[in-house]
């Protein structure tokens, strides 16, 4: 996953609160903690907690202007989990960033049209891209909507998309400011236009996010944590000595070494099975598309590239430098070959590249 990268701020709004004081919303990614005012409470979210905005005590989640909220005419994207609860007879803001003579950006749940929508504005307020949810239509009350809107600044568009459907957009008419203003979820800073609703698993960031990443980040409904932006570990890594860097995608399975993995580079797309070696892994790189099967060496292990691996690799003594594109079942009872070591796949014979 890239979830990441370009990420300046990620809350998950987890936070127990009575709505009795108030309790700040901490920034999973970053230092952008966000002040509660109003004491805004907890409800139940899309996962664990969400904030609880009700619009009749005017609460919501701020934190002051900085480098990394601040937009402009640059590429950003806003994500979060929003479910109404009521719609009352003015819009409600759900997030956004601007103040008096500072407006950036809004998105807003607007009375008028019964659609969400998003826009960028000029400093002093004039909106310069609107865009309406209309592939969703008008929102329920009490059901969670995935809302995702960005600016993209080369195509200079405006988009806006729900629950990973059809994205809706329409082209800017000028570009988007970065001012001073504070950023704010649930309470807009001039006229106020309070939020009655729940949000839940909000993050901004600094670049446009990819019809994939808005997929994961959806999740099937399910929605997805900031903890499970890591690539995922099923299974253990057993290692007794240094483990200095560690990549790992998803693995099911195990990886056991005796010895030190200092240095070495472990990535994994997917591992069904397990990797043992009996000596170090130092200085090495080790990259596993696909593996289902094991691994067994007794030595060290330099380097190793597999591809896709349905069966094992039995080796007595090293494989340093060797980079194994594999395409289906290989076993190895001695050591390669100098002239096999860099393409198996193609040098050496059948046996070898896994063909009976």
């Amino acid at each position: 996953m890239t979830l990441k990268t370009g990420l300046e701020a990620y809350w998950k709004l987890d936070e127990d609160s009575d709505g009795s004081g108030s309790v700040t919303r901490v920034d999973s990614h970053g230092s952008n903690n966000l002040t509660d005012v109003n004491t805004t409470p907890s409800g139940t979210g899309i996962l664990g907690n969400g904030a609880d905005f009700e619009s009749g005590n005017s609460e919501y989640l701020t934190i002051n202007d900085s480098v990394s909220l601040s937009t402009g005419d640059i590429d950003f994207t806003w994500a979060g989990w929003v479910k109404i609860e009521s719609k009352p007879g003015t819009l409600m803001h759900i997030a956004g960033k601007g103040g008096t003579d500072q407006w950036e950006w809004e998105l807003e749940w607007n009375n008028t049209v019964d659609r969400f929508r998003f826009y960028i504005l000029t400093l002093a307020g004039v909106q310069k891209g609107i865009v309406d949810a209309d592939d969703l239509g008008a929102p329920s009350l009490a059901t969670w909507y995935y809302i995702v809107v960005w600016h993209d600044a080369t195509a200079n568009k405006v988009y806006i998309q729900v629950n990973n459907g059809t994205v809706d957009e329409t082209a800017t008419t000028g570009v988007s400011a970065d001012g001073t203003g504070t950023f704010r979820i649930g309470y807009r800073s001039d006229n106020g236009f309070p939020l009655d609703a729940i949000v839940d698993e909000s993050g901004f960031w600094k670049k446009v996010l990819t019809a994939g990443e808005r997929g994961q980040l959806y999740n099937a409904g399910n929605g997805r944590s900031y903890d499970s932006f890591e690539p995922s570990f099923a299974g253990s890594i057993t290692n007794t000595g240094a483990l200095v860097r560690d990549t790992r995608k998803i693995i099911a399975g195990s990886i056991t070494n005796t010895g030190a993995l200092a240095a070495a580079a472990l990535f994994f797309q997917t591992l069904a099975g397990s990797i043992t070696n009996s000596g170090t892994l130092s200085t090495a790189t080790t990259f596993v598309r696909a593996l289902a099967g094991s691994i067994t060496n007794t030595g060290s292990l330099g380097r190793t590239t597999l591809k896709v691996l349905a069966g094992s690799i039995t080796n007595t003594g090293a494989l340093t430098t060797v980079k194994a594109v594999l395409q289906k079942f290989y076993t190895w009872t001695t050591s390669f070959r100098a002239s096999d070591r860099e393409d198996p796949y193609h040098a050496g014979s059948d046996e070898k590249r896994g063909r009976a």
